[in-house]
């Protein structure tokens, strides 16, 4: 048979083009509504998942909590995220063997009118792909885990502490590593204490002045 029979064909109606492009970007935005809520769910129900769930967050720091959920539930070991035109510019491209395996993440759309005159913004699924899917060689970015230092990684800590931070010269209330005192708007820590200490201490004091946000008479217990 030649080859001339499959170049006589119709052109595809522009409604029907239309109509299969807004089928697929329904069925791409319900798939990531319920990836998302799967993976809350698993992350809710199971520390080691939570733990997966960290990893990935701490990977894609600009990324929303429900992306970062998205990418937990569809490719966790993921690296770096980019669209075709992203490896394209990096001169790279997505294997063929895996443009049909895609990483759905959302991002804002068009905004909208409600009836109640209030506003809307609607989300449209967008495909990403993994370095690991694209041409870039694996030895270039499957490096070794990084290594730090107890120092950066406490510099890295206290690095946008939103309070003053002072060791402490007196002894803190019930014994403890660090303390925050609103109304000084300062987190008081224990000398002498070694990195893991710090870190148990400083993190949640630092939690509880993000909480207070300058609020002088800050509640801990509440």
């Amino acid at each position: 048979m030649g080859f001339d029979e499959l170049l006589n064909t119709g052109a595809v109606p522009q409604d029907e083009r239309m109509a299969d492009f807004i089928a697929r970007s329904r069925a791409d935005r319900n798939f990531c509504y319920e990836a998302a809520e799967r993976a809350a769910r698993r992350v809710a129900e199971d520390p080691e998942v939570f733990r997966q769930y960290l990893d990935v967050q701490s990977r894609f720091l600009r990324y929303t909590a429900n992306n970062a959920l998205l990418i937990l539930e569809q490719k966790p070991e993921a690296r770096r995220l980019g669209d075709m035109a992203y490896w394209k510019e990096k001169g790279a491209f997505v294997k063929r063997s895996e443009r049909a395996k895609p990483v759905l993440v959302m991002e804002p759309g068009k905004e909208y009118r409600r009836e109640d005159d209030t506003y809307g913004q609607y989300y449209n699924a967008k495909k990403l792909y993994d370095v690991s899917q694209t041409t870039i060689p694996k030895r270039e970015w499957q490096g070794a885990p990084r290594e730090y230092e107890d120092a950066g990684l406490i510099r890295a800590l206290i690095s946008r502490a939103p309070v003053a931070i002072h060791t402490a010269e007196e002894e803190l209330p019930k014994g403890e590593r660090a303390w925050f005192s609103p109304e000084e708007h300062s987190i008081y820590a224990r000398k002498g204490m070694g990195a893991d200490e710090i870190f148990c201490g400083i993190s949640r004091e630092l939690a509880h002045a993000e909480y207070a946000k300058g609020d002088t008479g800050y509640d801990r217990e509440a």
